[in-house]
């Protein structure tokens, strides 16, 4: 029984432990590889080995500078070992295996700082010269720190799909940390222990946290830009090809008026549907041409319109587009072509009768309603709550992102998102309560 709680209690082993919480907390919302728990468990094992020899047979040198390097190595190569683990157990990429292990190392750097700073403060005299009390200690200090991290931080970037900030987050906070583990290096090879130092490491660690936060607005602001940017360049195809159809008809209209002698003295239908086969051709493209009362809502209407003639999908809809008024043009962009993205993709294997999408924005209990419907092969659709969002089987590489947008810009404004799906028919309902009048332009 002493040797097992000499070995959980050793200062190697808990850094071991502490480390690899820390990583598995960071990793959390990433699919596991095949093996992914044994090659976890043989990382593990690895760190805590080394980890624990390092300390006990390496960490006493005499020279305090050799002593300094040697511990710097130590961390090194345990976040190393760390971060290889992760790779092997998780579906990451090297880029977000180390984005992710930056930030579960700062995790265990913070717990070490606040019980170093309690051993020389608080709990002077029982802690700091006894490494197992200090040990555990510091697994206390997890047990409130992580989940803290975990609900603040961590969980919210995996819902909210936050872009990973390697220039603006990764590097700073990579260099914070390890001036921080340097400088705790270089004072306790000195033996200088002095609570400000501690309180240093504390704030190092935060501004890394705080960096890390900083993705959520930074990713906000990339996607609105984002939004706006798609907005301009489909409003320039959509004047484009206004103007070519526009022109098209025109032309056709002063051909149609020098041709109607010809008409009139055409003698077999043959001819005459040939003839009309020709104008529908010229005019196909103005028949796309949304005309909602709506700039943004036309733009993305005519766009799919026209993408779904070449897939062979029927667009209907019926739209007051003046009653969306109250919605950005990039949040009406970003809704609408999720919508009818999601319908395009499961509209492309169905037979031809089925593939169909209709879409309707009409003013209806006090509010607007927006509704969506496509039909859909049975069995792709999983539903993720009782009148919530779904996904399809693709959605496995980023599930639910769409969707997920589409409810984000609903709660923007006030609305509520609900969906069926019968096995045959998807409908998505979006309904914004006290939106039903426009304003008179």
């Amino acid at each position: 029984m002493k040797f097992i709680l000499d070995i959980v209690t050793d200062s190697g082993f808990l850094f071991a432990v502490q480390l690899f919480l820390a990583e598995w907390i960071t990793f959390s919302g990433k699919r596991m590889r095949k093996l992914g728990v044994l090659w976890s468990a043989i990382g593990f094992a690895a760190t805590a080995a080394i980890s624990v020899f390092w300390t006990n047979a390496v960490f006493y040198i005499a020279h305090p500078t050799l002593s300094m390097l040697s511990n710097i190595f130590r961390y090194v190569v345990l976040f190393a070992l760390a971060a290889v683990a992760m790779f092997a157990t998780f579906e990451c990429s090297v880029v977000e295996t180390a984005f992710f292990g930056i930030l579960g190392y700062t995790m265990q750097h913070m717990a070490a700082s606040v019980s170093w700073l309690f051993s020389l403060t608080a709990l002077r005299g029982f802690v700091e010269h006894n490494v197992k009390l200090l040990g555990l200690v510091t697994i206390a200090i997890c047990v409130i720190e992580y989940p803290l991290v975990y609900f603040l931080l961590i969980r919210r970037m995996y819902r909210k799909r936050i872009k990973l900030a390697v220039i603006s987050v990764m590097i700073p906070s990579s260099v914070i940390l390890a001036i921080s583990i340097v400088m705790n290096m270089y004072l306790t090879a000195y033996r200088w222990e002095n609570p400000v130092i501690e309180v240093y490491h504390i704030a190092f660690c935060a501004i890394d946290f705080f960096l890390f936060a900083s993705m959520f607005d930074n990713s906000r602001l990339t996607e609105e830009v984002e939004d706006i940017e798609n907005i301009v360049d489909k409003q320039k195809i959509f004047g484009e090809r206004s103007k070519e159809s526009i022109d098209a008809i025109n032309i056709k209209y002063h051909d149609m008026k020098k041709q109607l002698g010809t008409i009139m003295r055409m003698s077999s239908s043959e001819e005459l549907a040939a003839y009309g086969r020709e104008i529908a051709e010229k005019t196909g493209d103005y028949d796309i041409l949304a005309n909602t009362g709506n700039e943004a809502l036309n733009v993305t209407f005519t766009e799919y319109a026209a993408k779904f003639r070449e897939l062979g999908i029927k667009f209907m809809y019926m739209a007051d587009g003046k009653m969306l008024s109250f919605m950005s043009a990039a949040d009406i962009y970003s809704v609408f072509g999720n919508i009818l993205d999601n319908a395009a993709e499961a509209a492309a294997g169905l037979p031809e009768e089925l593939r169909v999408v209709d879409v309707r924005v009409r003013a209806e209990g006090g509010g607007v309603l927006v509704c969506a419907e496509n039909y859909y092969a049975g069995g792709g659709v999983k539903h993720s709550a009782p009148g919530g969002l779904v996904t399809s089987k693709r959605a496995k590489d980023m599930p639910g992102y769409g969707t997920r947008r589409i409810r984000s810009v609903a709660e923007k404004y006030g609305g509520t998102v609900n969906v069926s799906a019968d096995g045959e028919m998807f409908s998505l309902n979006m309904f914004f309560p006290g939106r039903a009048s426009p304003p008179d332009r």
